[in-house]
């Protein structure tokens, strides 16, 4: 037997006070933990949006979301029920011939661009009863043209291509500025506009994307300077789309700095089919039919 027995320490008794304050220290801790870890954690939300490695210099810079956060595209993109429920919003038909047509031009651009445009579904597109001449996209292939702009300022098959490819980057790509929107029920052309409008400095670097666009698929990248002088030539009437009509002079001369970076020589243009497709006339000559009240 042990002549010195161990003896037993004595129970540490706590006192319930001490008892609150270390629980109520714990909590503290734990909280100022999780507002931290949230903070920290929000900053990888303002990352620049890469949607994929196709050039690094030509990625819009700090306007667009991170993809996470898709929650604001899904918002936009729903705004086209709004949008079109709006009185005074008015589309005309797109018969199954038209669509098909238009259907055709995204499929070729997409067949030979598949590094950037990646849909999981086609684009729908809708055709809008206003006779001022406009054009834009909401994300998910969502494609907006109006009468007016059919009828008056798609000369050819390469105007129609023009339009098409950057809305497609656009709409694919999600490449949208952030914005607060405050559901209505409605919006008005105007303020949908405003909400889809790039800025000019990122609009100049997709301009640069519609230029590999049109190339891979067999296109003359010439026929975006045509359709940007177009729109320059008549900036009072594209100033709906355009916002700033001032910004679209720069967007020529930038544009054609960038045909010559890439050694295309902007005095002698690749010739441009002059005879459009037989479809592109079908489809024009069918709206061409529908005229103003």
């Amino acid at each position: 037997m042990n002549p010195h027995p161990t003896k037993k320490p004595p129970l540490l008794i706590l006192h319930p006070v001490r008892i609150y304050k270390r629980t109520l220290l714990t909590v503290v801790i734990l909280l100022f933990a999780s507002i931290t870890l949230s903070c920290s954690g929000s900053k990888h939300k303002i990352k620049n949006f890469v949607p994929f490695e196709y050039n690094p210099d030509l990625i819009p810079e700090q306007s667009y979301q991170y993809y996470d956060q898709k929650d604001y595209i899904e918002h936009l993109s729903f705004l086209s029920t709004a949008y079109l429920s709006t009185p005074g919003i008015e589309t005309v038909l797109l018969p199954n011939e038209q669509n098909h047509y238009l259907q055709s031009i995204f499929t070729t651009l997409a067949t030979n661009n598949e590094l950037l445009l990646r849909p999981i579904n086609g684009p729908k597109f809708f055709i809008l009863k206003n006779y001022i001449p406009l054009y834009f996209s909401l994300p998910g292939g969502k494609i907006f043209l109006s009468l007016g702009l059919i009828q008056k300022y798609i000369r050819n098959e390469a105007d129609l291509l023009s339009v098409l490819a950057f809305e497609f980057i656009k709409s694919y790509l999600n490449l949208y500025p952030t914005n607060i929107i405050i559901p209505k029920g409605f919006i008005s052309t105007e303020k949908i506009l405003a909400l889809t409008r790039i800025p000019t400095e990122d609009k100049l670097k997709i301009n640069n994307w519609v230029y590999f666009i049109l190339q891979r698929s067999g296109h003359d990248p010439y026929i975006y300077l045509t359709w940007i002088q177009q729109q320059n030539k008549n900036s009072l009437e594209f100033s709906t789309v355009l916002g700033d009509i001032k910004n679209v002079t720069r967007e020529e001369s930038v544009y054609k700095y960038f045909i010559i970076s890439k050694k295309l020589d902007s005095a002698k243009p690749y010739k441009i089919k002059k005879n459009s497709s037989k479809e592109f006339y079908k489809f024009i000559n069918y709206y061409k039919t529908i005229v103003p009240i």
